[in-house]
């Protein structure tokens, strides 16, 4: 009897010390609040059949896998008249897919305790009638303010993000082949239809993202880039590539930078085309990545 009763002394002593460690495991791991990924995007708007329509923006953000709220507004302090409208999914061309109060919850990407969620901030010029597509060219947009499905509402610097007018104007340099891989380099050719002269490319996120990036045109550095001449019928080759990411911080960076390559034809005119493929390419997390990303912004 005596033995039998040790054993259901260290019985319970063994559950309540597993029980212990799973106390304070869920309370150490818990987030007070979703924490949102820095995003770094160049977001282009464009007419869009008599009024002005921009990219959807992914917003992607890091909560408990307990979180039942629902992501249902945004709006940024730099612009609070611009009206955003929310969809988990990326939409069409054509529609809209918006979340709405009783719609189904998305869980997003499972990592352990946690979940990464994705919706879309989408802008229309049929939503916001007061403002014209002019007024959006190289607006900046950070401090945003997150609402949930439960009324609450957080502000978060959530990386900048900059609107540029799409230009449909001439253009001299023909796209004839592009290419990306997952080890972040990409490529595009291009070829002269007229005699040009390549002033610069620029990119006012390249640096501000903390990412490494590399872009050339041909063998030179893009920001050494000055008045290089390229005669009619030649190739211009534009080479990307994004080291692989050794801060953990970087690694959960989200981009898409499309910087601006600026020319001139003989008679003077300028002219301008965007480098794209400049982007993330995301990789499934570990719970350990995550744990560590948020160690490292302070939210643990």
């Amino acid at each position: 009897m005596k033995s039998n009763s040790n054993l259901l002394k260290i019985g319970i002593i063994m559950i309540g010390i597993v029980l212990t460690i799973c106390i304070f495991f869920i309370y150490y791991f818990h987030l007070d609040e979703p924490v949102f990924l820095k995003h770094y995007y160049d977001i282009s708007v464009s007419d869009s059949g008599g009024s002005w329509q921009a990219e959807p923006i992914a917003i992607r953000y890091i909560t408990n896998i307990t979180d039942n709220r629902k992501l249902v507004g945004i709006f940024f302090k730099e612009a609070p008249d611009l009206e955003f409208y929310i969809s988990q999914d990326y939409p069409s061309s054509n529609t809209f897919q918006f979340i709405n109060q009783g719609g189904i919850l998305s869980v997003g990407e499972k990592i352990g305790r946690y979940s990464i969620r994705t919706v879309y901030a989408n802008i229309h010029g049929n939503n916001n009638v007061n403002i014209d597509m002019e007024s959006l060219e190289n607006l900046q947009l950070s401090q945003a303010v997150i609402q949930f499905s439960d009324g609450n509402t957080v502000e978060v610097e959530i990386g900048k993000i900059v609107l540029y007018k799409m230009d449909q104007s001439e253009n001299y340099l023909r796209s004839m082949v592009s290419s990306s891989s997952n080890d972040g380099s990409t490529s595009t050719t291009y070829s002269v239809k007229k005699d040009i002269i390549l002033e610069q490319v620029t990119s006012t996120l390249m640096k501000e993202a903390g990412v490494a990036f590399h872009l050339s045109i041909g063998k030179q550095d893009f920001s050494e880039v000055k008045d290089i001449t390229y005669n009619k019928e030649t190739k211009l080759c534009i080479f990307g590539q994004t080291d692989n990411f050794e801060d953990v911080v970087s690694q959960f960076t989200i981009f898409d930078i499309k910087p601006l390559l600026i020319y001139r034809d003989v008679e003077g005119h300028q002219y301008s085309q965007r480098i794209y493929d400049l982007r993330d390419n995301q990789s499934s997390h570990s719970f350990l990545d995550v744990v560590k990303y948020l160690k490292a912004r302070g939210k643990l």
